[in-house]
């Protein structure tokens, strides 16, 4: 009787463990050693033992979860443990509602710390932003204070598709439609256009949106920010 207590008692905690990091969470820091490499839009929803996860609407992670004396392994889709083992888990709420909590664990020579939060979706990463149709309306600064080729740049559309290619229509050195593949940073809101008529038509943008149908691009190279418009 005294040991099926125990076994009760055990897998209540086991339980009542799971349940704590049950749900759905968004990464908001990632430590590694000295340095921040935080992933965009990182999130990860972990349920019933099984866990999926991505970046933004991109998903790159399925598998399943174990959750052993705060002791967090994950283990893919062939039933491969991963290599670095468990993460220890912590909870960092002051009110004990376990809305946030702390993954960390040594990969190599270097301590890794993951913070999380619990929301209701996956957070929107700048590739989901992008995808579609813009137009560049204006510029943060007079057009006859920034160089010649940012000034071309205005009214030049550009599509963004789902499958990575971009056309753009009015690039300045390109007769009729620009195009070629963009691609967004993993861990900054850079975005490259790599052109399909000579990497010396390349481009390279930080970008910034400001709601659902206003883009800023900015360069280091040139004074001035780019605005564009949803179409």
């Amino acid at each position: 009787m005294k040991q099926l207590q125990l076994l009760f008692f055990a897998l209540l905690f086991t339980v009542a463990s799971s349940a704590q990091v049950s749900g759905f969470w968004e990464v908001i820091k990632v430590n590694v050693g000295d340095q921040e490499m935080t992933p965009v839009a990182k999130w990860f929803d972990l349920q019933s033992g099984t866990v999926e996860s991505g970046n933004g609407g991109v998903i790159n992670i399925r598998g399943s979860y174990q959750l052993d004396d705060k002791q967090l392994l994950f283990t893919n889709e062939a039933g491969e443990a991963d290599p670095f083992g468990s993460f220890q888990v912590a909870f960092t709420d002051k009110d004990q509602s376990t809305n946030r909590m702390i993954w960390q664990r040594q990969e190599g020579d270097m301590m890794v710390k993951v913070f999380l939060r619990k929301v209701k979706e996956r957070p929107l990463a700048p590739w989901d932003q992008l995808v579609g149709n813009w137009t560049v309306t204006a510029f943060s600064e007079s057009e006859k204070d920034l160089p010649s080729m940012i000034t071309k740049l205005k009214d030049n559309t550009f599509f963004f598709r789902w499958d990575r290619v971009f056309i753009q229509n009015g690039h300045p050195a390109v007769e009729g439609n620009h195009t070629g593949i963009w691609q967004i940073h993993g861990h900054r809101p850079e975005l490259r256009l790599l052109s399909n008529q000579g990497d010396d038509n390349d481009q390279r943008w930080q970008i910034e949106f400001k709601d659902k149908s206003t883009m800023e691009w900015s360069s280091s190279d040139t004074a001035g920010k780019i605005i564009l418009k949803r179409q």
